[in-house]
Parts: structure tokens; sequence; C-alpha cells
């Protein structure tokens, strides 16, 4: 009897190591951001969030098909985006929760202007207005003018294992709405890529209830603050 029990807690030590090394539970969960400053420094100020002012996040594992090419797209200083490219060039196809269908694109002009479109639906005209052009991949460049002004960069696809979906922006953070991607780089520590300098974070697991988001950049003041985030996770639906 002793025996089978002894079995039984060793079994589920094992499940619950091997559940926490591939740190796929992350995606089991919703997490609320709040200030992370005090959870650093005891003694750092706290500021809180109420209702609808609180960003949530969202991890969704990376699936996506190999060969594939990683753009990442910033509209102005707000919102980061990730796309990718098949063989089918004049398709985006949208990495994480924030697009549930992909765009058709048409370039025009010498790759100066492009057109998306969901479906037969237009989605938006835009004519290259910076950035230096790539003929492997016209698609990188500045696109549009204020207030819909893009930016797209192209992403090393290394290695990149979880993207994350912050829902809304960060009240009085430097830190943009918008997906994230994230590779391992150390025990249980995720780094964004680099392709914008602002979109730089780390991602720690601290425990399976809280994770510690730190940006890896300044900002000048007047845009917000690149201080620590800690996220705390809830179930899925109790938002």
């Amino acid at each position: 009897m002793k025996n089978a029990i002894l079995f039984i807690l060793l079994t589920a030590v094992s499940l619950s190591l091997f559940a926490w090394e591939n740190n796929d539970w992350l995606t089991e969960y919703d997490w609320y951001l709040q200030d992370g400053r005090d959870f650093v420094n005891p003694k750092a100020e706290h500021i809180y969030w109420h209702s609808h002012r609180t960003p949530f996040g969202v991890f969704t594992k990376l699936r996506i098909p190999s060969n594939s090419t990683i753009y990442r797209q910033r509209l102005r200083k707000e919102k980061f985006y990730y796309f990718y490219q098949t063989e089918e060039k004049d398709k985006l196809f949208p990495i994480g929760e924030q697009f549930h269908t992909h765009f058709d694109v048409k370039f025009s002009n010498d790759y100066s202007s492009m057109s998306r479109y969901l479906g037969d639906t237009p989605y938006g005209h835009s004519d290259r207005t910076g950035g230096e052009f790539n003929p492997e991949h016209p698609l990188i460049g500045i696109w549009g003018q204020l207030p819909a002004l893009l930016e797209y960069r192209l992403v090393n696809p290394d290695n990149y294992i979880y993207c994350l979906d912050i829902d809304k922006g960060i009240p009085g953070w430097a830190v943009p709405e918008g997906t994230y991607l994230f590779k391992q780089v150390g025990d249980n520590v995720f780094e964004t890529d680099s392709s914008f300098p602002d979109g730089h974070l780390r991602l720690e697991i601290k425990s399976p209830e809280i994770l510690l988001l730190t940006p890896l950049y300044t900002a000048p003041r007047q845009e917000g603050l690149t201080a620590p985030l800690v996220m705390r996770r809830i179930p899925k639906g109790q938002r």
C-alpha cells in the first residue's frame, strides 16, 4: 500500500515538473497586468488600475509553417503586430489573437503602393513613404501617413515559442499593446525579438501564478515608464 501511494505521489510530481518544464501551461490562463515595481523593490510605489483600465495578456503557442517569412508591423508608436508569409507572397497571415483571418495583398507601381483585402472587401490602401526597399521582401518599409502610419520590419524566425497578446495600452507605461513573440533564453526566462528597440521585453516565470515582464529599453519620459510589470494568472473566462 505504501509503495502504491509513493508511486502515485512520484507520478504526480513528475507530471507537475514536466508541465512546468515545457511551459505550455502559460496558454491555459488569462493574465492581468499590474505595476510590478514593488515586486522588484518592496519600497517602490504601486499604481492600481481598476475595471476596464486593467490590461490583460493571452499566451498562445507559436505554430506557423516552416520556412515562413515573419514581419513585425507597428502602427504609429502604439501597437505591434506580427504577420507571416509562406510561398504565397500575396497573402499575409496574422500571428496571435488580434486577427482571425488572413489578408490578401496586392502591390502596384513597382512596389510603391499596396492594397490589402479581406476576401473581396478592401481593407486599406497605402503608399510607401519611407524605409529601405528590399526587392526580396517588398513589404519592408514605412507605409501610409498619420494617423494610419505603418512600418513593417523583417523578423529572424529565431526559435520563437510563444506569442503574447496584450489587449490594451498599459496606463502610464511606454509598453505598446499588441503582440509579442518570445524565445527561451534561460531557465524560465524568455525574450522578444528586437526588430524595434522599444518592443524588446524580458519575461520571467517567478511562480506558476506570477510572471515578471521587464522592458529592456528606455523611452522619453513623456511616452511613459519603462519599468517592470507583474502578470498574475486567472482562469480563462473570469475577467
